[in-house]
């Protein structure tokens, strides 16, 4: 033993001495920079742009471009002066000399006077195609929809309208595009005309998608950058050099960034059918049947931190959606919150567990899932699992699945009751969603 200790140790020596030998040789390779402090303050705009620059429920400074800044500032040793302002009033006086760098930039070749690029970008954002919500002739999943209409794009926009007649020539669609001037578009001319019916669509960007409009379609845009003072030859080329490393190191990093910030992109906002809205306005809110508690899907009225659970957070964001209201009937059990669908006491359950052939034989709709939750086997300490003969505890309306092997199964109406049967040896083992289990294990601890 000691000998193969001694071995380990060896082995962690040389992989540090390895390590530090890495990072020489890095330092060596990186640019120094005359007549500029390694530790410069870098004065940096900081307009309130969801998913760019954002202050959080802890009054934190977020956001893709936070996040870059931060990323490069491990590279070039800066630290940062963010500075609250406008977003109206950020490149008038970034172009006055009061920031250093700024964020959330497209690329104009008009705008190379006033604003220094550097060779890499941020990555893509997305555009999207914005219709009104009560417009019945746009469904949103399906691009044919779009033949004939009339989109009102920002003339300014070149990059993006530009990609926009790419996304429409690769789906074989025909429309009219009618150009902003920005004077009407601050003065709110394009979304008037989009409310009024003098255009079917207008092309924005994904901030754009606030719910005010029904988002039909999303495709790539325009790359966008971090900037520099024209006349800033050092800071651009510490700037450079930081991204080409970040790119080097991670070469996702920027899609996964935006993927942290817009993870909503790409899913656009559905119509409700004639039907379904004629139902909704009749009965005035859906009715969703839960069980009294079920941590993580459910937890209203009980102490689980701030935590409302998946399902309620899921249906407020629909209703901020859709405007579509939710009430719930309280359940006894699991099999109840079925049952209840089942005889046309609730519209739907809160949850379902099994796959969408039990959903047929039950008489239930399967949604699409809106969440991903593990399984876990708990087994009672006499017995090894897996192994013949094993009599398994499960909730009631659920089925064991075919990898979980057991030559009896015995059902019961809460987890509780199921932990319970495991530690008097009822059962040989449970089966359930592993979140639940643990909560359970974790209070009768």
């Amino acid at each position: 033993m000691r000998y193969l200790i001694r071995t380990k140790r060896k082995h962690i020596i040389k992989f540090f001495a390895a390590v530090l030998m890495f990072i020489t040789i890095l330092s060596s390779t990186a640019p120094v920079f005359a007549g500029e402090d390694a530790h410069a303050r870098i004065r940096v705009p900081f307009p309130e742009v969801k998913g760019f620059t954002m202050i959080d429920e802890n009054g934190k400074r977020s956001g893709l471009i936070v996040d870059y800044l931060y990323e490069i500032a491990k590279y070039t040793g800066w630290s940062y002066e963010f500075i609250d302002i406008d977003a109206n009033e950020m490149t008038e006086e970034f172009i006055a000399g009061k920031y250093d760098l700024m964020g959330g930039t497209y690329y104009s070749k008009a705008f190379e006077q006033y604003f220094a690029y550097p060779d890499y970008s941020c990555g893509n954002t997305k555009a999207v195609l914005l219709a009104c919500q009560e417009d019945n002739s746009i469904k949103g999943y399906d691009l044919r929809d779009l033949n004939g209409k009339t989109i009102g794009v920002v003339k300014r926009a070149v990059e993006n309208v530009r990609r926009l007649k790419e996304f429409l020539s690769a789906n074989d669609i025909s429309c009219t595009i009618k150009q902003y001037t920005s004077e009407e578009v601050a003065a709110d001319q394009i979304n008037t005309d989009l409310i009024t019916g003098k255009i079917d669509l207008k092309l924005g960007n994904a901030t754009d998608d606030t719910g005010e409009f029904r988002a039909v379609a999303y495709f790539n845009a325009q790359p966008h950058y971090l900037v520099v003072q024209p006349d800033n030859q050092e800071l651009l080329d510490q700037l450079n050099w930081a991204m080409k490393r970040i790119m080097l190191s991670d070469p996702h990093f920027s899609e996964e960034l935006y993927k942290r910030y817009f993870d909503d992109t790409g899913v656009e906002n559905l119509l409700l059918t004639r039907e379904e809205a004629a139902y909704i306005e009749q009965k005035g809110a859906v009715t969703v049947a839960v069980p009294d508690y079920f941590h993580p899907l459910y937890c209203i009225g009980y102490e689980d931190g701030n935590h409302a659970g998946l399902i309620p957070e899921l249906l407020e964001k629909i209703t901020d959606r859709y405007g579509v209201k939710f009430e719930y009937i309280s359940a006894d059990s699991y099999a109840e919150t079925q049952q209840l669908v089942i005889d046309g006491k609730a519209d739907m359950a809160g949850f379902f567990f099994e796959d969408a052939a039990d959903a047929m034989r039950d008489k239930l709709a399967q949604t699409k899932p809106y969440a991903a939750l593990n399984d876990l086997v708990v087994r009672n300490r006499s017995v090894t699992y897996p192994s013949e003969g094993l009599t398994c505890g499960l909730l009631k309306g659920r089925r064991l699945p075919s990898y979980a092997k057991a030559s009896e199964v015995k059902y019961y109406e809460t987890i509780d009751e199921v932990l319970n049967a495991v530690d008097d040896g009822k059962v040989d083992f449970a089966y359930g969603i592993s979140a639940r289990i643990e909560q359970m294990i974790q209070d009768n601890v």
